[in-house]
This record gives structure tokens, C-alpha cells and sequence, in this order.
């Protein structure tokens, strides 16, 4: 895997976080805010308008909404 690939991919998974913990936080203290922080404090801020749109996003969401995270 090239570094461009790895960024990326790790680009990928970030986005497929943030939207879990910005669709299903119920409050400051849920886990999917927590996730939706750690996130962000990791320095990814994407604004309101991101969506899971790659392969590798939406099976980020898919498995944290089927472990219910």
C-alpha cells in the first residue's frame, strides 16, 4: 500500500465515523458522540455536508450500526 493509499483509506474511515457519531449521538454522553469527538480531535473536520459515498466509509458505518456502537 502506497502512503497516498493509507491516507486515503484512513480518510475513508474517518468519514464513515463521523457520519455514524453525527446520525445516531443521542447527547454529549452516548458513545457514538464520543466517536463523533475522537474524530475530530484527531483533526477531521468535515463540515456538515460529508456523506459516506466511498466502498470503505459505508462498510465503516454499516459495521458500527451493526454492533450498535
Amino acid at each position: 500500500m502506497t502512503h497516498q493509499e493509507y491516507i486515503e483509506k484512513r480518510f475513508d474511515v474517518y468519514i464513515g465515523c463521523y457520519c455514524y457519531g453525527r446520525d445516531h449521538h443521542t447527547g454529549q454522553s452516548s458513545r457514538a458522540y464520543r466517536l463523533l469527538s475522537l474524530v475530530q480531535l484527531k483533526g477531521f473536520r468535515p463540515g456538515l455536508n460529508v456523506e459516506c459515498d466511498s466502498p470503505v466509509s459505508q462498510e465503516v458505518y454499516d459495521h458500527l450500526v451493526s454492533m450498535n456502537y
